[in-house]
């Protein structure tokens, strides 16, 4: 069993299938969640609701990513809700500057995210809010989190597959002539 997160999250993207696959590995953690196909029809959930995040797709039709950052700074009911980015194309220096310059983005990942980068991230985001619940460790310590397991800090930290790819496995010795 995950490490239980008692988290309200909106997921924001067009892409039905990245919805559908953040819904599953969201509630699995506890999280509950909602989703949006883009910004418009995300503040439009937002009326009456107060997630604790919002995974926010940045390119999007109708209202796109940056947009919707404007409307939820506009909004004080929603101006302090935290932001996690998810993008898939990559940003220019410029474009990222801005969206690192918003005060509620907290994390920008680049799209595919696999769960390992998720998981860690949540699990810091949801320790700084006191909503972490720590999966229980079997008695002969099988599937405890590693000693040296990353921990990231409550500013801005951008991510990329690249940043967390595995280490390099040990080359086997070379075969005796």
């Amino acid at each position: 069993m995950p490490d239980q997160l008692n988290l309200e999250v909106l997921v924001v993207d067009d892409a039905a299938t990245l919805r559908a696959y953040m819904e599953a590995f969201l509630t699995e953690r506890g999280c509950r969640v909602r989703t949006a196909e883009n910004g418009k029809a995300a503040t439009a959930a937002l009326r009456g609701y107060q997630p604790d995040l919002i995974f926010l797709d940045f390119h999007m039709p109708e209202m796109d990513g940056f947009t919707m950052l404007r409307a939820l700074q506009s909004e004080p009911d929603w101006s302090g809700i935290p932001i996690f980015v998810l993008t898939g194309k990559a940003l220019d220096d410029g474009t990222s500057g801005m969206i690192k310059q918003e005060p509620n983005v907290r994390a920008v990942l680049s799209k595919p995210t696999d769960e390992r980068t998720l998981s860690k991230v949540l699990r810091e985001f949801a320790i700084s809010k006191g909503k972490f619940v720590e999966a229980p460790v079997p008695a002969d310590g099988a599937g405890a989190p590693a000693a040296d397991a990353a921990q990231f800090g409550t500013g801005i930290e951008t991510f990329s597959l690249k940043d967390l790819e595995n280490p390099k496995k040990p080359k086997p010795p070379d075969p005796k002539p």
